[in-house]
């Protein structure tokens, strides 16, 4: 059997960086003994931080030199949805009814068509509004959601637990607009603050 080649060719040679995404405990240490890069799922910032220090732990205990520690680091990722409006309590209307109907359904689709046999970690489900405070949590499962200065202050608290990339997404759920204004105030108002 041959399988067909990758079209369009990657541009970048010999091909883009890749990272297993992990969701589990045990996912995160079998690439680190391998030293290979990870996207973890974006959680408590006190979850980031365990599931970065069991990364780094882990790679250290196989014998990865601290270099490579750093390198491995440099090309982590951790994934989390993220929705900028003006004012915090905007962001929170607008995005957050949007995200627990789209996770409800991703949850629907894996019962649906995932093997009955198969023990797959599940993600928390999104938090209702009530569990977001007036200044972002270290210990809450927060989207990355509200104004720009809510949103810095809860990126300032993943870089200080060694957070170095971010994959951002709303997975398609708010109109072309509201991404719009949205990528706006992050690439104006939280992104220089980063440099």
């Amino acid at each position: 059997m041959t399988l067909p080649a990758v079209r369009p060719r990657p541009y970048q040679q010999p091909h883009p960086p890749l990272a297993r995404a992990c969701l589990s405990d045990a996912s995160i240490m079998e690439m680190a003994r391998l030293g290979r890069p990870v996207l973890l799922r974006g959680r408590s910032v006190t979850g980031v931080a365990a599931n970065i220090r069991l990364y780094t732990d882990t790679m250290r205990a196989a014998g990865f030199a601290e270099a490579q520690v750093e390198q491995a680091l440099d090309q982590a990722w951790v994934w989390y949805e993220a929705y900028l409006a003006e004012t915090d309590e905007r962001a929170f209307d607008e995005f957050l009814p949007q995200f627990q109907r789209a996770s409800q359904y991703i949850n629907a689709m894996r019962e649906r068509w995932n093997p009955t046999d198969m023990q797959l970690p599940k993600p928390p489900p999104p938090l209702p509004r009530a569990a977001y405070g007036p200044t972002p949590s270290r210990d809450t499962n927060e989207s990355l959601v509200g104004s720009p200065r809510r949103v810095r202050e809860q990126l300032a608290l993943l870089r200080e637990v060694g957070v170095r990339n971010l994959m951002l997404t709303d997975r398609g759920l708010m109109s072309r607009q509201q991404t719009q204004t949205s990528l706006r105030l992050l690439s104006e108002q939280v992104m220089p603050a980063f440099r």
